[in-house]
């Protein structure tokens, strides 16, 4: 279980820790396609995901052909298992 100190970070048992990434997801081509329902639906997808993950998210925002999400989690998850997960269930 994670815990907030007063300064802003997060401790468990053994450690204190405050990981933010900064993470940009571009779609294939750099097409326009995150509009409309579809921005929706992945914006959506992203939000469970992170919550199912245990993963804070900070801001979620982008254009039509890319997203970018600013994040904080704990070190049992590396951004590669995030970016993997994300990038699965929103294709």
């Amino acid at each position: 279980m994670r815990k907030l100190t007063k300064d802003g970070y997060y401790t468990n048992n053994h450690s204190c820790f405050l990981l933010q990434y900064h993470m940009i997801f571009v779609t294939k081509f750099r097409a326009p396609a995150l509009t409309g329902a579809v921005k929706d639906h992945v914006y959506s997808t992203i939000r469970k995901t992170m919550e199912e993950k245990n993963v804070i998210l900070n801001e979620l925002n982008g254009e039509p052909d890319h997203v970018h999400l600013l994040i904080t989690c704990g070190p049992e998850l590396s951004p590669l298992e995030i970016a993997n997960v994300l990038k699965t269930r929103s294709a």
